[in-house]
C-alpha cells in the first residue's frame, strides 16, 4: 500500500531537522532541553539510564500526558512505537503491540503501582477498572518485547507500568471537569495532604459518554433498517487513596486502596441489538514497604485484586423457534460475566556489590481464581497458585561496556515449570552513541480461562427441556478446552542503537527485532458429529496450534528545537509471515493481515507565550484485518490541543480546547466504530 499524502507531510515536517544535528542541538546548552529523561526501573527492575537497558522502553511523562490531548489512559499507548490501541466498543479498549488485536487482547503485563492489573477473566486487561484519572499519572514505562524475565508470564510480548502521582509530589487540591461529544462528561477531584504521620493523596473521579451512539447491522450500510442505537455508552465512578509513611531514615512504607464502580455497553460491535450493559465492579489493597541502605535495598510487595462483571443479555426464542413443539422462553446469553480474585506477595532485593556489578532478585507467590457460570463448566470456581523466582545482573567491566542477564522462574499447575532468560550485552561507542545486541526466550502459561474454558447455551428447566432427550445434551457447546494446554513460547532477537545529544534535548532509539512466537493458544472449528450438543455440533476448541514471525524495525525519536518547542516522534514497521487455518469452514487466517505495517504517531508542542501552549498529535496505521472485527483500511487522524493558564498564585486556573480528529472519519476494530470529529474543554483549577 503506497502511504497517503498526510501520512508523508506531517512526520516530514516534525523531521525538518535531520539526525545530523543531534549533535548540534548540544549547542544550543540547558536552556533548551525540554525534559532529562530519567532512569527506569521497568526493563530489568534495576534504575538504569538507557544507555544501558537491555530492551527497548518508552517513558510517557507528564509532559506528554498532557500535550497529547487523551481523554483515556488507554490513548496514550498510541505514542509507543508498534503499539495499536482500538475502540472494541464504546468504552472498552484493546491495546497490543505488534498486531493480532482480538475482542479480548491478552499476552501484554499491565501494572499500577507495581501491582498487575491483568486480570485471568477474559484473559486481558479492563482499562476502566483501574480507578484513576489522567491527571494521577506522574510518568508510564512502557517495554517494547518480551519483558517475562523481569515481571513474568503475562509480559509475553511487552509490559506496561503506571506510576501515579506520590504524594509528597505537590500540596493543595485540583479539581478538573470535562465536557465534550458523545456526552462526555468527567469531574475529578485530587488532594495531596497530611493524615496524621501520612502523606496522603486521594483522588476521586466520575465519568460518563453515549459511546459510538449508533450502528447497521451486519455493519452494513445499505440495511434498509437504517442505523439503530449502539447501547455502548456507560458511566463509572472510583477512588484511588495512597499514602506514604517513613518511621526511619532507612524505611518507607506505602498504603493503598481503591474502588470501582461502573455500567457500559459491551458485546458485538457488528450487531447493535447484541450490545447490552455489563455491570463493573473492582477494589484492591496493597501495602510496599522499602528498606534501604548504602549499597541495597529490600522491597516488600503484597496487594489484593478483586474484580466482578455482571453481563446482562437477554435473548427470547419465540414458542415453536427450535423447529418443534414448545413454548416462549428467554435465555441470558451473556458471556462477558464472572468473577476474578488475586493474592500477591513478592520480596525483592537489590544489591550494589561492586562498582561494577549490580543484581536484584526475588521471590514470589500468586493465588488467583476465577468463577464464571457461563464461561466454566457447572458454573466452576477454580483457582490456580504460582511460584516465581528472578534475577537480573548488571555488569559493567568497563566504561564502554554494560551486561545484562536476567531470568524468571515460575511454576504452576497448568504448564508446570518454566524458565524465561535473556541476555542483552550494550557497547558505548561514546558519549553519544550506544548500540545493544539482545536475546530472550519467554514463556507464557495459560490463564485460567484458556485452560477451562466451557462456553455452553442451556435450555430452562420446564416441559419439554426437562425430560429425554434435554437431560443428556446441552442446546449448544460454542467453545471449550479439551485437555491441558502448554505454555506459548516467544524467542526475541533484537539490536538497537541509541543517539543522544549532550545536554538530552535529541534522542534517537533505533531498534531491529525478529520475534518468533509458538504453541500459541487459538480457538479451531471442530464438527464433532452427532451427540456432541443438540444444535449443531459444532464449537471451537483451544489448542496450541497458532503462530507467527515478526520481523520489524522501530524508531522513537524525542527533541526540543528550542526553549519552547519540542516533539516527539514513534514509527514502526513490520513484517509478519505465518497462516492459520481456523478449521472447519472458517477458511484461513494470514498473519501479516493481522499485523499493521506501518504504525505512526508524532506529538508536539509549543508555547506561544508563557500562558498559551498549542499542540498536535498525528495517527497513522496501515490498514489491516481485526479478529473478530472488520477488514479496515488505513487511517489518518490528526488531533489538536490549545491550553491556557488563567492566573497564577495560591489559586491557579487552566483551559484546555482539545479537538480530535480534524477531517475524514475513520473506523476502529470494527466497521460500526465509526470515530468522528470530536470536540472537548477541559477545566482545571488548583487550590494551594
Amino acid at each position: 500500500m503506497q502511504p497517503s499524502a498526510p501520512y508523508c507531510a506531517l512526520p516530514l515536517a516534525l523531521l525538518a531537522t535531520p539526525l545530523a544535528h543531534a549533535t548540534e542541538l548540544a549547542l544550543l546548552g540547558e536552556g533548551a532541553f525540554f525534559h532529562p529523561l530519567p532512569s527506569v526501573t521497568a526493563a530489568t527492575r534495576l534504575e538504569q539510564q538507557q544507555r544501558d537497558l537491555p530492551a527497548p522502553v518508552t517513558l510517557i511523562d507528564r509532559a506528554m500526558i498532557e500535550a497529547s490531548g487523551a481523554v483515556n489512559i488507554a490513548d496514550l499507548l498510541r505514542l509507543v512505537p508498534g503499539f495499536q490501541v482500538y475502540h472494541v466498543n464504546g468504552n472498552k479498549f484493546g491495546v497490543v503491540s505488534h498486531g493480532q488485536g482480538d475482542e479480548h487482547p491478552g499476552r501484554l503485563e499491565v501494572t499500577l503501582d507495581g501491582r498487575s492489573v491483568y486480570s485471568p477473566l477474559l484473559s486481558s486487561v479492563d482499562w476502566n477498572s483501574l480507578g484513576i484519572d489522567l491527571d494521577d499519572i506522574a510518568f508510564i514505562e512502557v517495554v517494547r518485547g518480551p519483558n517475562v524475565p523481569t515481571h513474568g508470564s503475562n509480559a509475553f510480548l511487552g509490559s506496561v507500568h503506571i506510576h501515579t502521582r506520590e504524594p509528597l509530589a505537590e500540596r493543595g487540591t485540583t479539581l478538573t471537569a470535562e465536557t465534550g461529544d458523545r456526552q462526555h462528561r468527567l469531574i475529578h477531584l485530587r488532594h495531596h495532604g497530611e493524615l496524621g504521620p501520612l502523606q496522603q493523596r486521594l483522588s476521586l473521579q466520575y465519568r460518563e459518554n453515549d459511546g459510538f451512539k449508533q450502528g447497521y447491522a451486519g455493519s452494513d450500510p445499505s440495511d434498509p433498517a437504517g442505523p439503530q442505537p449502539m447501547n455502548d455508552g456507560g458511566q463509572v465512578g472510583s477512588f484511588n487513596w495512597r499514602a506514604d509513611f517513613t518511621p526511619s531514615l532507612n524505611d518507607s512504607l506505602e498504603l493503598l486502596a481503591g474502588y470501582s464502580d461502573g455500567r457500559f455497553g459491551v458485546g458485538n460491535a457488528a450487531e447493535p441489538d447484541e450490545i447490552h450493559p455489563q455491570a463493573l465492579r473492582s477494589h484492591f489493597q496493597q501495602l510496599v514497604w522499602t528498606r534501604t541502605s548504602d549499597n541495597q535495598r529490600l522491597k516488600l510487595n503484597a496487594y489484593h485484586n478483586y474484580l466482578r462483571w455482571d453481563h446482562n443479555f437477554p435473548f427470547e426464542v419465540p414458542a415453536n423457534g427450535l423447529g418443534f413443539a414448545h413454548p416462549g422462553f428467554e435465555l441470558d446469553i451473556g458471556v462477558q460475566e464472572g468473577r476474578t480474585e488475586r493474592y500477591d506477595i513478592e520480596l525483592e532485593h537489590s544489591l550494589q556489590a561492586s562498582d561494577q556489578v549490580r543484581l536484584v532478585s526475588g521471590l514470589g507467590y500468586r493465588w488467583e481464581s476465577l468463577q464464571s457460570d457461563p464461561l466454566l463448566r457447572n458454573n466452576d470456581t477454580l483457582d490456580k497458585e504460582t511460584l516465581r523466582a528472578f534475577g537480573n545482573l548488571e555488569w559493567r567491566p568497563s566504561a564502554r561496556w554494560t551486561l545484562n542477564a536476567g531470568a524468571m522462574w515460575e511454576s504452576d499447575q497448568i504448564s508446570g515449570s518454566h524458565l524465561s532468560p535473556r541476555l542483552a550485552l550494550n557497547h558505548h561507542l561514546d558519549r553519544h552513541h550506544s548500540l545493544r545486541l539482545a536475546a530472550s526466550k519467554a514463556y507464557r502459561t495459560p490463564s485460567l480461562l484458556e485452560q477451562n474454558m466451557w462456553i455452553q447455551v442451556e435450555l430452562p428447566d420446564i416441559a419439554p427441556f426437562n425430560g429425554p432427550p434435554f437431560t443428556s445434551l446441552p442446546y449448544d457447546i460454542t467453545k471449550y478446552s479439551p485437555a491441558a494446554l502448554q505454555e506459548e513460547q516467544a524467542t526475541n532477537y533484537e539490536a538497537g542503537w541509541l543517539i543522544r545529544s549532550d545536554s538530552g534535548n535529541a534522542s534517537l532509539d533505533l531498534r531491529l527485532y525478529v520475534e518468533e512466537l509458538e504453541h500459541v493458544v487459538d480457538d479451531v472449528r471442530v464438527n464433532y458429529g452427532a451427540g456432541f450438543d443438540l444444535a449443531d455440533n459444532i464449537a471451537f476448541e483451544n489448542r496450541n496450534v497458532d503462530g507467527w514471525r515478526t520481523k520489524g524495525a522501530e524508531l522513537q525519536w524525542r527533541y526540543a528545537i528550542t526553549e519552547r518547542w519540542w516533539s516527539h516522534l514513534a514509527y514502526a514497521y513490520a513484517d509478519t509471515d505465518g497462516s492459520f487455518d481456523r478449521g472447519f469452514g472458517r477458511g484461513t487466517f494470514e498473519r501479516d493481515d493481522l499485523t499493521p505495517q506501518h504504525t505512526l504517531s508524532a506529538l508536539t508542542d509549543y508555547a506561544l507565550t508563557a500562558r498559551l501552549h498549542v499542540g498536535a498529535a498525528y495517527y497513522h496505521l496501515s490498514g489491516m484485518v481485526w479478529r473478530s472485527g472488520s477488514r479496515l483500511p488505513h487511517y489518518n487522524r490528526l488531533d489538536l490541543r490549545a491550553a491556557y493558564r488563567l492566573f497564577e498564585g495560591d489559586r491557579r486556573g487552566q483551559v484546555e480546547l482539545i479537538l480530535q480528529n480534524i477531517g475524514d472519519d475513520y473506523t476502529e476494530f470494527e466497521q460500526n466504530n465509526e470515530f468522528e470529529t470530536r470536540a472537548y474543554l477541559r477545566f482545571r483549577l488548583d487550590f494551594i
